[in-house]
């Protein structure tokens, strides 16, 4: 099982956005924040106990700074991702689905990119208009999930949808837990693949 630390998965999102040095201390400060609203679920944390986070809270994380960098509050960006329902983790199951060779794997990483016209997406669609984040009676986002094979995308995608290519996703996280953590590339996605199919 995979277990990062803070400053791992601030270096990991760091490589992850292409965050310059100038701007990881807010980055840093965007983390904690993340961190005290909830996000992600599940980190144990305690007095005197180091956080540790394993790659579906890695990829939480993610997520959330994906949705406030596409212009949600960090409010709404924890809000959807508490409303994922796995939504997130059938889109890796999608990739795990495609399989691609481990020269195509090796390619993919290299360039940042899953390969072309095979990916998963996951849309979120906001009902910023219908609640506020802390409104439970309400959910505050739906997800869809789609298998994209071309440029196909579902049909009761509403327009104002956000957009997250979870391809893109894997594939630039693995690099950079290779990167940060010393995984091999190849092999860290081999195994994450494995564990979502």
């Amino acid at each position: 099982m995979i277990q990062l630390s803070t400053r791992e998965v601030e270096k990991i999102a760091a490589h992850v956005f292409n965050v310059p040095d100038a701007d990881k201390l807010a980055l840093r400060a965007r983390l904690e924040n993340l961190r005290k609203k909830g996000c992600p679920r599940g980190l144990a944390t305690g007095r005197g106990k180091v956080a540790k986070f394993d790659f579906e809270q890695l990829a939480d994380v993610t997520i959330a700074l994906a949705l406030i960098d596409a212009g949600l509050s960090p409010d709404y960006a924890v809000s959807a991702v508490e409303d994922t329902d796995g939504v997130v983790r059938e889109c890796f199951g999608f990739l795990a689905h495609h399989h691609v060779s481990l020269d195509e794997l090796r390619v993919a990483v290299d360039e940042g990119e899953w390969p072309v016209g095979r990916t998963a997406t996951a849309w979120c669609c906001m009902h910023r208009l219908l609640s506020t984040p802390r409104d439970l009676g309400v959910r505050v986002a739906t997800w869809i999930a789609s298998d994209c094979i071309g440029d196909q995308q579902p049909t009761d995608l509403p327009f104002s949808a956000v957009r997250i290519d979870v391809g893109v996703l894997f594939v630039r996280l693995v690099k950079a837990m290779s990167h940060v953590a010393g995984f091999d590339v190849v092999e860290l996605a081999e195994r994450l693949l494995a564990e979502a199919g």
